[in-house]
């Protein structure tokens, strides 16, 4: 089984990622 933490941080950098990816696209609209 995952350790809490890892989980955490494999959420967190999901949203990290999810995030950039959103920004990049508004600055290639942009």
């Amino acid at each position: 089984m995952l350790n809490p933490e890892d989980i955490c941080t494999s959420v967190k950098n999901h949203t990290v990622t999810k995030f950039f990816g959103l920004v990049s696209k508004l600055d290639l609209k942009g």
